[in-house]
């Protein structure tokens, strides 16, 4: 069975060679995206010789914002490399350059052979979307409003980024997405979901267009599609087979979801996760070492 990584990176090269070394197999492939703000040649240099990686070429790759729809068109992007690969990609795993693999090869290939089919997405609780689907809630506070994360980088004058962000916050104008539904970016799927989603994109290409300038849709395009979908195309919507801390300790107080470090190590092993997120080197050195011997 072979699987396929697409991977949006942007920061620390050495950081994601330790992710691919650490999954690097025969029957799994890599096809990654580097941020288009930054040089790919330092990422290029330290996975040179690691075999089954694909970058998307300097005219493909794309330029990704927090909470843009660039994260989307990325996403989409990477899925269609996998499906046009001749290497009959049957799995496809969502990660970026910050999510660290858990399980040996041997675990990780074990598992989606015994649940060959199945697909893995995390989805809000129930009590999370009665909150968050009420008017002006998060979910509307998200699509409703236009939001232009994509363009702020470049925008040239501080009187050009007022005039933007007063848009955002007054324009108010858009008829609403029915039956929303919202969760986790990250996600595993057969490939039976990648062809669904492609498709249904295909057919439906308002669909895609109504998230165009919207804020962090990207956890709400797909769970959106989907959730009528579920069992029809045996999705697991309350396993992500990621381990996130979105709700660390007080103690805590840096950016969300925490950055993990060695004292979480216990709580990530005894996870059913595949990945942890999110790492880097300043806060997770010892941790990698940990993990890098399992």
């Amino acid at each position: 069975m072979n699987h396929a990584f697409i991977l949006q990176a942007h920061i620390e090269p050495e950081l994601l060679k330790r992710i691919v070394s650490k999954i690097v197999a025969p029957n799994h492939f890599f096809f990654i995206n580097i941020d288009k703000k930054v040089d790919i040649e330092p990422f290029k240099d330290v996975l040179d010789g690691i075999p089954n990686i694909s970058f998307l070429n300097d005219e493909d790759r794309l330029s990704v914002n927090w909470g843009g729809f660039s994260q989307i068109a990325c996403t989409l992007r990477l899925l269609k490399k996998t499906l046009s690969s001749p290497d009959n990609i049957e799995y496809v795993h969502s990660i970026s350059g910050q999510d660290y693999p858990i399980k040996s090869n041997e675990e990780f290939d074990a598992f989606f052979n015994q649940y060959r089919g199945e697909s893995f997405m995390m989805y809000d609780t129930p009590e999370e979307h009665d909150e968050w689907s009420k008017p002006k809630g998060k979910y509307e506070q998200r699509y409703m409003r236009y939001s232009f994360n994509d363009i702020h980088p470049t925008v040239g004058t501080k009187l050009v980024q007022k005039v933007v962000r007063l848009i955002e916050r007054f324009h108010y104008l858009r008829k609403p997405i029915p039956n929303i539904y919202a969760g986790w970016s990250w996600f595993t799927w057969h490939r039976s979901v990648v062809e669904f989603v492609l498709k249904y994109l295909d057919k439906h290409p308002a669909y895609e267009k109504r998230f165009h300038n919207t804020s962090c849709c990207d956890e709400l395009i797909f769970h959106t599609m989907l959730y009528p979908y579920l069992k029809e195309l045996n999705i697991h919507p309350d396993e992500a087979l990621r381990y996130i801390d979105w709700h660390p300790e007080a103690s805590y107080k840096g950016t969300l979801p925490k950055i993990l470090d060695e004292r979480d190590y216990n709580k990530i092993i005894n996870s059913n996760a595949m990945f942890c997120r999110k790492v880097d080197f300043k806060h997770s050195a010892a941790l990698l070492d940990l993990l890098a011997i399992r």
